[in-house]
C-alpha cells in the first residue's frame, strides 16, 4: 500500500510541476473555471523554454473529451503584481456542446510531458436559479497538538453532503494547511484525498471550489508575518495558484480576496491592487450582476472599500474560528451587517450553507440565524467512527455499471428540506431506463457504463428512496407475437386496498407474480382465467418498486408497480 501511495503523490506532482515552471496558472487550485456547454474559456500556462501544448483534454471518472478547439497566444503577463510572477500562453478553448455537465481534470499535453490540474474545469448545461454554496474555513491541517486525520474527515464529509446536494460552488476562507513545502504528500492528501481513511480531497467535490489565503499561509512558520509580502504571495503562487480571483455565475458576481496578510481598515498595503482590479471588473467584465459576493479570511477588511463603489450583498470569512456565533457583521464600524465568519473545522464541525437566487440577486440562509450549522446530527466530533452525517445515501445495489436495476435512499437530518439534491445511478449501456421519485437532469454514455443523474427533493428530518430500471417495456419477455395480449394496473402509484389488474387478450390460464428489485417473489397466485382481477395487498408491500409479471404458456407480459404507503 505504501508504494502505491508514493507513486500517487509522483503523479500528483508530476502533474503539478511544483518548480513553478511549466505549470497552469489559472484554473489550478484555489479556483475553477465555470463554464457553459458551448462557451469558451481561457487556459493560462507558463511554459518551458521550447515546450508545446499539443491538445487539452477534460476527464472525468466516466470519459474523457479529446479534441476541443484550441487557440494558443504568446506572450509575458503578470497575473500577481506582488510575486511578480508571470505566464507566457494563453489558451483559448471552447467547451464542445453537449458535453455533460461534470467536474473534470484539465489535462495539457505538451512536448515535455502531461500537466493536470485535478478539478479544474466544472462543466454546467445552464445556470441554476436556485443553487446553493457551501462555505468552510480553517480547517489548520497538519497543525502540531491536532488530529490532521480527524480534520481531513470532517472536511471530506461536508464535500460528500455538497455532492449529494449538488452544490454549485465550494469556498474556503483561509488558514486551509500547514507546511506543504516539505511535505508534499499534504497536498495529495488535501485535493484528492487519503485512501487509507476513505476520504476525498477538494478536486472531488462537484462543485467549483475557491480557497483564499489566511494569515498561517505564509511561507516561514506557517505565519505571514515571518515573511515578506513578495515571499509569502509567491509561496501562494507556487501551491495554490491565484491569490485573488472574480468569476460570474449567471446573474451572481464572485470575487475572492486575500485581506488576511496585515491589513488595516483604512489601509491595504499593497494589496489594494485587488480591490482596483474587482472595481474594475464589476465596471466592465462583470458588470450587471444583482448578488454581488466576496470571501476573505477577515470579516472586516477590504471588503467595504468594494461596498463604497458597488454595493454587496454577502461577504464570506473565517479566523475567527467560534465568532460565527454572532453573524451577521459589520463589514466596517457603521456598515451594513453583510459578513458571516465561518466557524473552524479544526475545532469542530460547523460550516455554513447559503441558498442563492439567481433572477432575484438575493440569498437565504437554510439553516437560518447565523447559518451555521453541524455536519453531524449526533456523535463525538473527535471520533469519526461515532459520526451520524446530516445527509446520507445508501445504494441498495452496486453502483459501478454492473446492475441495471438499483435504488438509493437518501436520509435528510437537517432541519430544513433540500431541494434540487442529485443521486448519480452508474448503469450498464444498451437500454433505456426509467426513473421513480425524481427527474432525470442528465444521462450519457461513458466510456464503459452509462450514468443517469437524477434530481429529487427531500423533507427536513426524513428520508426519501430513488428507483431506476429498465424502462417497463424493455423488461417484457414477449415469447409470442400476439401483440395484442397487454394489462393494465391501476392504482399505480398504489398505497393501500384494493389492486386491479384489466387484462386484454389472455383467454388461456395465467399465473400473476409480484416481485421485488432484487427478483424476489412476494406474491403470486396461479391458474387465474379471468379478463379482470383484484387483490387487496394492504401492509404486504413497503415503499418501493415491484414489477408484475403476467405470464401464461405462450408469453409473457412486465409492468412496474410504484408503491407509496405514505
Amino acid at each position: 500500500m505504501k508504494s502505491i501511495y508514493v507513486i500517487l503523490i509522483s503523479l500528483f506532482l508530476s502533474g503539478s510541476f511544483m518548480s513553478y515552471s511549466a505549470n497552469i496558472v489559472y484554473p489550478w487550485r484555489a479556483t475553477t473555471a465555470i463554464v457553459k456547454t458551448g462557451d469558451s474559456f481561457e487556459i493560462w500556462f507558463n511554459a518551458d523554454a521550447n515546450q508545446t501544448v499539443s491538445s487539452v483534454q477534460l476527464k472525468s471518472q466516466f470519459l474523457t473529451l479529446s479534441g476541443t478547439n484550441m487557440n494558443i497566444t504568446n506572450g509575458t503577463w503578470t497575473f500577481d503584481p506582488v510575486s511578480g510572477n508571470k505566464y507566457n500562453q494563453k489558451i483559448a478553448i471552447t467547451i464542445p456542446a453537449g458535453t455533460p455537465a461534470d467536474r473534470y481534470d484539465l489535462l495539457l499535453n505538451t512536448s515535455t510531458g502531461q500537466v493536470t490540474s485535478f478539478g479544474g474545469v466544472k462543466v454546467v448545461k445552464e445556470f441554476k436559479t436556485e443553487y446553493y454554496v457551501v462555505h468552510i474555513s480553517d480547517g489548520h491541517l497538519y497543525q502540531g497538538g491536532y488530529d490532521s486525520d480527524v480534520i481531513l474527515q470532517r472536511k471530506s464529509l461536508i464535500v460528500q453532503m455538497s455532492n449529494i446536494m449538488d452544490t454549485e460552488i465550494l469556498i474556503e476562507t483561509g488558514d486551509n494547511m500547514y507546511n506543504v513545502r516539505n511535505h508534499p504528500e499534504r497536498e495529495v492528501e488535501y485535493f484528492l484525498g487519503k485512501s487509507s481513511i476513505g476520504t476525498i480531497g477538494m478536486a472531488k467535490a462537484s462543485a467549483a471550489t475557491f480557497a483564499v489565503p489566511g494569515d498561517h499561509e505564509g511561507l516561514n512558520g506557517n505565519d505571514f508575518m515571518q515573511g515578506t509580502d513578495q515571499e509569502n504571495s509567491d509561496f501562494v503562487n507556487d501551491y495554490w495558484g491565484l491569490q485573488n480571483h472574480s468569476f460570474k455565475y449567471g446573474s451572481a458576481r464572485y470575487m475572492m480576496l486575500n485581506n488576511a496578510w496585515g491589513l488595516s481598515a483604512t489601509n491595504n498595503k499593497v494589496y489594494q491592487y485587488q480591490v482596483n482590479e474587482a472595481i474594475a471588473w464589476l465596471n466592465g467584465a462583470g458588470a450587471g450582476g444583482n448578488f454581488l459576493l466576496t470571501a476573505g479570511h477577515n470579516y472586516d477588511r477590504m471588503f467595504h472599500f468594494i461596498n463604497n463603489v458597488h454595493p454587496l450583498n454577502l461577504c464570506l470569512s473565517g479566523d475567527r474560528h467560534s465568532q460565527g456565533n454572532g453573524n451577521p457583521w459589520e463589514i466596517t464600524p457603521g456598515g451594513p451587517r453583510i459578513s458571516y465568519t465561518c466557524n473552524d473545522l479544526r475545532g469542530g464541525m460547523k460550516y455554513i450553507i447559503y441558498r442563492v437566487n439567481n433572477n432575484t440577486g438575493t440569498f437565504t440562509l437554510p439553516a437560518g440565524g447565523t447559518g451555521l450549522i453541524e455536519a453531524k446530527a449526533s456523535g463525538d466530533v473527535n471520533i469519526p467512527s461515532t459520526w451520524v452525517p446530516r445527509l446520507k445515501q445508501t445504494f441498495s445495489a452496486a453502483n459501478n455499471g454492473t446492475i441495471s436495476t438499483n435504488s438509493v435512499t437518501v436520509e435528510n437530518k437537517f432541519p430544513f428540506p433540500i431541494l434540487g439534491g442529485k443521486v448519480r445511478f452508474v448503469v450498464p449501456k444498451g437500454s433505456t431506463y426509467d426513473v421513480t421519485n425524481g427527474v432525470v437532469s442528465q444521462e450519457f454514455d461513458g466510456t464503459s457504463v452509462h450514468v443517469v443523474d437524477v434530481s429529487f427533493n427531500v423533507e427536513a428530518n426524513s428520508s426519501t428512496t430513488v428507483y431506476i430500471a429498465v424502462e417497463a417495456t424493455a423488461l417484457n419477455d414477449i415469447k409470442s407475437k400476439k401483440l395484442e395480449k397487454d394489462f393494465s394496473i391501476y392504482p399505480n402509484p398504489y398505497k393501500q386496498g384494493n389492486l386491479y389488474l384489466n387484462l386484454n387478450g389472455f383467454n388461456e390460464e395465467i399465473s400473476i407474480k409480484i416481485s421485488n428489485l432484487l427478483g424476489q417473489t412476494i406474491y403470486q397466485e396461479k391458474s387465474i382465467n379471468k379478463s379482470h382481477v383484484e387483490f387487496n395487498l394492504s401492509g404486504k408491500l413497503n415503499d418501493a418498486i415491484y414489477f408484475i409479471s403476467v405470464e401464461s404458456e405462450q408469453s409473457k407480459i412486465t409492468r412496474k408497480l410504484v408503491v407509496q404507503n405514505r
